[in-house]
């Protein structure tokens, strides 16, 4: 082979890997516009990651539990978090996140291997339902309902392997009605969660689901019921 043919022969090569890259990175920008999995992490690190979700929620419940056995009004708790109106008023004995009141620490919503969506979604993070009623709790009237939305699949695995022993993640029905955003935001929809609306959910305050027939879940932490 020549020089010349060596030459050619490299800028193809090169051309190849540039290719390749440009399909790689598309894939990726597709995955993330579909709400699939932002990467894949080892297994280790999405028990981590499932670990401080799951501690987390469970902080949140005992301090509830706490400010109910206080007296506190139950319509009172307040999920305000730093930096948002209202939280620096007193009194604070209802406030979850204030030093003064339950002291949880906030979660960091920030962390990209955890959360599928990019920046701004309005289904990312942790989320509060406080108008609806489980189905499954003592009485008809409103829950608290503490969720994840739209976590790393494989973490959603892991929260259920730890908790339930195993890796599946039970669906949502696929109904409009029954969508995430409705039985986990508050966005002034009181949709419960019921049977109809997951049947493999019935009976568990803590889970990892997905939405119907999409790759969007939720773990979702009954936090508060009367």
């Amino acid at each position: 082979m020549t020089l010349s043919q060596r030459g050619s022969a490299l800028v193809y090569i090169l051309i190849g890997i540039g290719l390749m890259a440009l399909l790689s990175f598309s894939l990726s920008r597709q995955a993330n516009q579909d709400g699939g999995i932002a990467q894949t992490i080892p297994e280790d690190k999405a028990l981590i990651l499932a670990a401080d979700l799951i501690n987390h929620a469970t902080s949140v419940r005992s301090v509830i539990q706490q400010m109910q056995m206080l007296g506190i009004d139950f319509d009172s708790i307040d999920f305000t978090k730093s930096g948002e109106s209202g939280y620096t008023t007193g009194p604070f004995d209802a406030k979850v996140f204030h030093p003064s009141g339950g002291g949880v620490k906030e979660f960091n919503q920030e962390n990209t291997l955890l959360f599928n969506l990019e920046s701004g979604s309005c289904c990312r993070g942790w989320q509060i339902q406080d108008l609806t009623n489980v189905e499954w709790t003592p009485t008809s009237a409103t829950d608290i309902i503490y969720s994840f939305l739209d976590i790393n699949e494989q973490v959603c695995s892991a929260i259920n392997k730890k908790l339930h022993g195993f890796e599946t993640i039970p669906r949502t029905t696929n109904e409009v009605t029954y969508y995430l955003g409705r039985l986990f935001i508050n966005t002034g929809d009181t949709t419960d969660l019921s049977e109809a609306a997951c049947s493999d959910c019935v009976g568990i305050t803590s889970l990892c689901v997905r939405r119907g027939n999409t790759e969007l879940t939720a773990f979702y932490n009954v936090v508060g019921q009367r």
